[in-house]
């Protein structure tokens, strides 16, 4: 069956037969707003995690709404220490792990600690509240072993005791797969599996320290009706493959690279997201550029029907709404002009 936007349909998860181009930025830190509150009260109370979220949906027209993705939320119920800031989102600041004996001696049983428990009930309040998915975030398995053993550790280990860095992985794909089952049966409505540091990679280790472990949470997880959105913004083409092949039903791309190059390596049934510049773009530019921007880029992979229309990464918090207005208004311009 054709629709208008190319000679196949669309993409089942998210789409469900749509037509129309579909867009899901990553916007949450734009919710906090919307609700009057900042970044930290509204990851530290259920209650405002799940206004903010509702509020995304409410206002904007999306097949699913993205939640906040933290790279630092399964670090700390793992015991690292996590700084928290006003208006941006919580970062480990120091390694929690220093050699690979300490790799062997941590516990890596999924535990509902540190913050975990209000993300699980906000997934069971939004499930009832909020009328469309809402997509959850977990950070990938190289990325929750970089931030635990240190991003120059890690590549370090990589590189010279490739059998302790496997070690680590294993451990970290154990709870994210656990945390992932969890966050299913709290109602979320798929995954986001934030995986930046693979970035960092060729294409072949991006595929044996990062790719082959997300194909394994894929094949746990996914099903046709709800599935795994891979995040990779370091990808400057080395990687696609490697994500491609995870089996995930959508990749999301950075704004480091051309997203026209992607849809070569990506078949019509995966979802290829991105990659507009949430800084450069969404944050320092006026609205007329924004809407510019936004034209530009769905004209340019207009002949796609997989194509996602998102962010590069998740939005900074003080994004002005008349850009996100903006953003909005030039897809539903573009949608009627089909």
């Amino acid at each position: 069956m054709e629709n208008s936007l190319g000679k196949k349909q669309q993409p089942v998860w998210l789409a469900g037969g749509n037509s129309e181009r579909l867009a899901m930025p990553l916007m949450p830190q734009v919710g906090a707003e919307l609700i009057g509150t900042c970044v930290l009260d509204t990851m530290g109370e259920v209650g405002k995690y799940v206004d903010s979220i509702q509020a995304l949906a409410q206002r904007y027209a999306m097949p699913a709404v993205v939640s906040w993705m933290d790279l630092s939320l399964e670090a700390e119920a793992l015991g690292a220490s996590v700084v928290y800031r006003k208006n941006s989102v919580p970062y480990v600041d120091r390694r929690l792990l220093h050699s690979p004996q300490d790799i062997v001696d941590i516990q890596f049983a999924f535990c509902k600690s540190g913050r975990i428990p209000l993300v699980l009930q906000a997934a069971e309040r939004l499930a009832v509240c909020c009328d469309i998915p809402v997509i959850f975030c977990c950070t990938g398995p190289l990325t929750l072993a970089s931030v635990l053993y240190g991003m120059d550790g890690m590549k370090g280990l990589i590189q010279t005791d490739p059998d302790s860095a496997h070690r680590l992985l294993e451990k970290c794909l154990l709870f994210l797969s656990d945390f992932g089952h969890s966050l299913k049966e709290s109602g979320a409505g798929g995954l986001l599996v934030a995986e930046p540091v693979a970035g960092l990679l060729n294409g072949a280790d991006c595929w044996t320290f990062s790719s082959c472990y997300v194909a394994r949470m894929v094949s746990q997880l996914q099903r046709e009706h709800w599935g795994i959105l891979l995040h990779n913004c370091g990808n400057r083409g080395e990687c696609t493959r490697a994500m491609v092949a995870t089996g995930a039903a959508g990749i999301h791309i950075g704004n480091c690279m051309d997203i026209c190059q992607v849809f070569d390596e990506c078949p019509e049934n995966r979802w290829v997201a991105g990659n507009l510049d949430p800084v450069g773009v969404w944050k320092n530019s006026p609205s007329d550029k924004v809407y510019e921007a936004t034209d530009a880029l769905l004209r340019r992979t207009s002949a796609h029907p997989n194509f996602l229309i998102s962010t590069g990464c998740d939005v900074p918090y003080g994004v002005p709404l008349e850009n996100v207005d903006a953003f909005f208004r030039a897809v539903d311009d573009f949608n009627r002009k089909r």
